[in-house]
């Protein structure tokens, strides 16, 4: 299991699921588009103001002084939402109707896994309907607003198989990427990416069900771990 985080406050686009395919032995990172922001004097700018817009297409020097030196401030009671990306079901669960409904279940591993953070007094599911798709920062943290909560933790799961060698089990990975926007300002503070190996039994006709099993195993235990991981982090916050 490999974790990366990166705590930053940039602007980042959320891509729709690309889906699980049979590739050859190759592992490409998700693709994020950044959102321009927009500038004002920082001396009349209040804390809720957001410091994004979508109708610029490059920082100036200032716009990125701001947004590095802005903080994300978790309240003693903060309110959480669990947003997984538009379009990002895993593909290999489509076909079978019990796999499909556990895939509808993955927020709650995510929201298991946060439970352990004591400042977060509720956390909810925010239906993928309410954003458009691809989801862009301005869009979440529109949606996070009118859905009242301070915080919107945004997830995307993916998965790759390979399938090089057909006299042996079919291998793949898991990728969860994962990212909280905080909903007054649309800062970004914590993005994460866990990776989780899985491993499936070639069986004839009935291969396919076991990589869609295996890789939805694999989802779970990177939600927990994305989870337990921005629970950590959110702790470290003022």
């Amino acid at each position: 299991m490999k974790i990366v985080i990166a705590a930053f406050a940039s602007v980042v686009t959320f891509v729709g699921m690309s889906g699980c395919r049979i590739l050859p032995s190759t592992n490409s990172s998700p693709t994020t588009k950044a959102s321009p922001i927009a500038g004002s004097n920082s001396g009349d700018r209040d804390d809720s103001s957001s410091l994004f817009a979508d109708d610029k297409s490059s920082l100036s020097d200032k716009e990125l002084q701001e947004l590095i030196s802005a903080q994300s401030l978790v309240p003693g009671d903060a309110r959480l939402a669990v947003l997984r990306a538009p379009s990002s079901t895993l593909r290999g669960t489509s076909a079978n109707k019990d796999l499909a409904k556990q895939d509808e279940l993955l927020n709650d591993e995510l929201a298991a896994g946060l439970k352990s953070n004591k400042r977060i007094t509720s956390i909810t599911t925010m239906p993928s309907m309410l954003v458009p798709s691809p989801l862009t920062v301005a869009a979440a943290r529109e949606a996070g607003a009118r859905f009242q909560v301070n915080l919107l933790l945004v997830f995307r799961p993916t998965a790759q198989v390979f399938d090089t060698d057909k006299n042996a089990d079919v291998t793949g990975l898991c990728k969860v990427a994962g990212a909280v926007v905080d909903t007054k300002n649309g800062t970004i503070p914590f993005a994460l990416t866990v990776t989780e190996d899985f491993q499936a039994k070639r069986a004839g006709a009935d291969t396919a069900q076991n990589v869609a099993k295996a890789e939805l195993e694999a989802a779970r235990k990177a939600l927990s771990k994305l989870g337990q991981q921005a629970a950590k982090f959110l702790d470290t916050i003022p």
